[in-house]
């Protein structure tokens, strides 16, 4: 067997259960943020940042700021939340970030994780656990299959 099948035999060979957990143990308890009492910035104030505030709010789910690289938003209050730049968030050590990004969600995360950041939240993982809440029409039942 050569190199590259033992590696596909690898992938193939796990069960989705173990991806599952690979990505539970990637990433701290959800419930961090989700029981109200963590402060939450969500990253990217446009309409998924702002889809995903309202959801959280009406659970109970205050967001502390919105994030984002467009220096236009900085300082704007959007829905009531004030955007802050990306260096701003070393005001927030202690804060989830939740990536409301699908175009950039990779390079977000990374970003955000390099810069010493946790937790920080994909937004991929994000809709994994609560499809319901963030939600993202291009990941629906991506996990289901």
């Amino acid at each position: 067997m050569d190199i590259n099948n033992a590696g596909l035999d690898e992938l193939f060979s796990h069960s989705s259960f173990d991806y599952e957990q690979d990505l539970r143990e990637s990433f701290p308890d959800l419930a961090l943020f989700m029981n109200g009492k963590h402060p939450v910035i969500i990253y990217g104030a446009g309409r998924m940042g702002r889809l995903f505030r309202k959801n959280l709010r009406a659970r109970g789910i205050p967001i502390t700021a919105f994030s984002d690289s467009n220096n236009v938003l900085w300082g704007k209050l959007i829905d009531g939340v004030t955007v802050v730049s990306p260096q701003q968030l070393q005001q927030f050590p202690h804060a989830a970030i939740l990536v409301a990004s699908l175009l950039y969600e990779t390079e977000i995360y990374e970003l955000l994780k390099r810069e010493g950041f946790k937790p920080v939240y994909p937004l991929s993982f994000l809709n994994f656990n609560y499809p319901q809440i963030f939600i993202s029409p291009e990941y629906n039942n991506t996990f289901n299959a």
